[in-house]
C-alpha cells in the first residue's frame, strides 16, 4: 500500500494462483522424468499450471484526491480491466459477503446510481485485511459505507442491489410475479437475488426436494467437454463452488458440499448440454431420470454459446434440487414470456413430462 498526501495506491498480487501454477509446473516436470511414454499427467499438470498463471490477476486501486476519482485496474496475461469512478458518485465503499459462503468476501463500491462495482470479481477469505483497506480508503476519500455485520450477513451493498433488481422485476412483470402460484398442481414463485451488479431471476417450487443432499445442474457451452476426475476434475469442483454462490445458493441448500462430485457420464441426451454436480449421485440419477427430455429440449432451443449475442432472452441456465425444493435460475431480470418459459420447464421437471 503506497500513500501520498494527494493519492493512495493499493496493489494486490495473485500469489495464491501463481504459487499453484508453480506447483503444477513442478508436478509436470517430476512426472515427465518417469513418463515412460505416458505424458497424460504431465500434460494435465502443465495445462493446469498455465491456467493458474494466466488467470492470476494483479489488482491496483488508485484513490486520487486531486482528480476526485477512484480507479480500479485488474491486469492478467489474458485481459485488462480499468474502471474510473468519480468520488462524488460513490454512495458506499464496503465489504460484501459471498451469497454462497459466510466466510468469503470482496470489496465493492456502490454508486449513487445503485450500481455495484467490485474490486475483484471473486470472493476470498481474510476479512481483517480487507476491512483495513476499506477503512483506509474511506478515510482518505471521505466516503461512507456499512461495516460488516457479525455472523457474516450480506452487506448493505448486496441488500441495496437486491431491492433495486426486485423493484425492476416488479415493474416488468407486476408485483404478482413474486407471489405464490399453482400450475398443474405445482406450487411455485419467482425470486430476485443479486450477484454483484447483476440480477439473478429464480423460479422456485417446494414440491420436489432432495432430502439430505443436493443436485446442481449447469448448462454447458456448446461443444464443452466435462472433466470428472484427475486434476482438471478437481479444478471443476472449485468452479462449481463459485457458480453455486453466484446464483444465490448457500450452505443450507448444499448439504454435503465438501464431498460432492461431478458426474462425468449421466445420459447421452443430457451430457452434451448440462453438467451434474451432486452430493448424492444415486438421488441425482433417480431425480433426473424423467427430466432428461425437458432439459435437452431447453438446451436445443436456448443453446449457450461461447460468445453470447446481445439481447438473448436467456444466458446460462442452472437447476438446484435441494432439501427446500427445486430452483431454476438465469442471470438478468425476466420479461413475462421468459418467466412463463421457466415455469413451463419447472412444471415439466417436477411432473416428469
Amino acid at each position: 500500500m503506497e500513500t501520498q498526501n494527494k493519492a493512495l495506491t493499493i496493489r494486490e498480487y495473485p500469489l495464491g494462483e501463481w504459487g499453484l501454477g508453480l506447483i503444477m509446473f513442478a508436478i509436470a516436470g517430476f512426472t515427465a522424468v518417469g513418463a515412460n511414454g505416458d505424458w497424460s499427467i504431465t500434460l494435465i499438470a502443465g495445462v493446469a499450471g498455465l491456467l493458474f498463471i494466466f488467470v492470476g490477476t494483479i489488482l491496483e486501486v488508485l484513490a486520487d484526491r486531486v482528480r476526485g476519482t477512484l480507479t480500479i485496474r485488474r491486469t492478467s496475461l489474458l485481459r485488462h480491466y480499468v474502471r474510473e469512478i468519480p468520488v462524488e458518485n460513490i454512495a458506499a465503499l464496503q465489504l460484501e459477503t459471498s451469497p454462497g459462503s459466510s466466510s468469503t468476501y470482496r470489496i465493492v463500491v456502490t454508486t449513487k446510481d445503485n450500481e455495484t462495482i467490485p474490486f475483484r470479481t471473486g470472493y476470498a477469505s481474510g476479512v481483517s485485511a480487507k476491512e483495513a483497506k476499506v477503512k483506509r480508503l474511506r478515510a482518505f476519500l471521505g466516503v461512507g459505507g456499512a461495516e460488516m455485520a457479525s455472523g457474516g450477513m450480506l452487506s448493505q451493498a448486496t441488500s441495496m442491489a437486491r431491492q433495486v433488481f426486485q423493484e425492476k422485476q416488479e415493474s416488468i412483470s407486476g408485483p404478482e410475479a413474486l407471489t405464490e402460484h399453482v400450475t398443474e398442481g405445482v406450487h411455485w414463485k419467482t425470486q430476485t437475488v443479486a450477484f454483484g451488479g447483476t440480477a439473478v431471476t429464480r423460479w422456485f417450487s417446494p414440491d420436489q426436494q432432495c432430502p439430505g443432499g443436493f443436485v446442481f445442474l449447469t448448462q454447458k457451452v456448446v461443444g464443452q467437454a466435462t472433466a470428472a476426475g484427475g486434476l482438471l476434475g478437481g479444478m471443476n469442483k472449485l468452479f462449481f463452488h463459485e457458480i453455486i454462490g453466484m446464483y444465490g445458493f448457500g450452505s443450507e441448500d448444499t448439504p454435503g458440499l465438501d464431498s460432492a462430485i461431478l458426474l462425468g457420464v449421466f445420459d447421452p441426451q443430457l451430457d452434451p448440454h448440462f453438467s451434474v454436480f451432486t452430493s448424492d449421485p444415486q438421488a441425482a440419477r433417480q431425480t433426473l431420470a424423467w427430466s432428461v427430455a425437458a432439459l435437452a429440449d431447453w438446451a436445443t432451443r436456448y443453446p449457450l454459446n461461447q460468445m453470447q449475442m446481445t439481447g438473448k432472452v436467456f444466458g446460462q441456465l442452472v437447476v438446484m434440487i435441494c432439501p427446500s425444493g427445486t430452483t431454476i435460475a438465469s442471470m438478468g431480470n425476466m420479461i413475462p414470456e421468459a418467466l412463463q418459459e421457466l415455469t413451463n420447464l419447472g412444471v415439466a421437471l417436477i411432473k416428469g413430462k
